[in-house]
């Protein structure tokens, strides 16, 4: 009922707030908690901070009076999570990595797959934003992201796996190191995640580094396969750091 009734409200009458306040007055401690992680989590995501901070600050004084990391370690999970996307979807990029940085170090203090998959892609999507806005990407990147990729790999996080390995593809060839990027495209296991998966986005940028590493007819073909995929301002707008990455290659074709 909660998850369903009020997914897409934000605000004081929405449903978890009510249910934050009707634990803390029964004291219940851990659905008070709950209740307020999950609307810090979607307030956050359509950036309605109104609030936000007060509502955090309660949660802290929930987790420090009963110490929560300890008794109930998938909740705390879940709270750095939340903060996690907090700091993301605020712009503070430096402070969402660290703490899903130290959240996914091992031992990772919960076994819930599915809380685990979700940091893991959002950290993904973090790192990614870091990589788009530094253009001085520190030496040690591609082996950061490599050692990523196997952790994803270990816990068979599909998505996860697609996009360190074409975001490795990017860097690579920014690079230059464009043998490395070849034998990403190549590999036998991202084609058939990507398959699997039947994201049109990942297709479509698949195909579009793979037109990059093609001969020109092939090139060509791979340029349509993409367009077919997603509309081209769609193509433009989500994968505008491939694009300006691929350069004169991709010269109007975009027009």
């Amino acid at each position: 009922f909660f998850y369903t009734r009020s997914i897409w409200c934000v605000g004081d009458k929405c449903v978890h707030i009510k249910r934050a306040k009707a634990a803390n007055r029964i004291g219940d401690y851990l659905s008070e908690l709950e209740a307020y992680v999950y609307y810090i989590n979607i307030a956050s995501k359509y950036r309605q901070f109104d609030k936000v901070s007060d509502y955090l600050c309660r949660v802290r004084e929930i987790i420090e009076a009963n110490n929560v990391r300890e008794r109930n370690p998938d909740a705390y999970f879940r709270y750095q999570h939340t903060l996690g996307l907090y700091y993301y979807h605020g712009d503070d990029y430096n402070n969402a990595l660290s703490i899903w940085e130290n959240l996914l170090s091992e031992p990772i203090i919960t076994d819930n797959i599915h809380d685990i998959d979700a940091a893991t892609r959002w950290y993904t999507k973090c790192l990614i934003k870091q990589v788009d806005s530094n253009a001085n990407m520190d030496s040690d990147i591609i082996g950061r992201i490599t050692n990523l990729l196997t952790v994803a790999k270990e816990h068979n996080f599909e998505r996860a796996i697609i996009d360190y390995t074409l975001l490795l593809v990017r860097i690579n060839a920014q690079q230059n190191l464009h043998e490395e990027a070849k034998q990403l495209l190549k590999n036998n296991e991202i084609i058939g995640l990507i398959e699997k998966t039947n994201d049109s986005l990942y297709k479509a940028k698949y195909y579009l580094w793979c037109a990059y590493y093609s001969s020109e007819e092939e090139k060509l073909n791979n340029i349509e396969t993409a367009k077919a995929l997603v509309d081209s301002n769609v193509l433009k707008n989500i994968l505008q750091k491939d694009l300006s990455i691929l350069g004169e290659a991709f010269g109007g074709i975009f027009e």
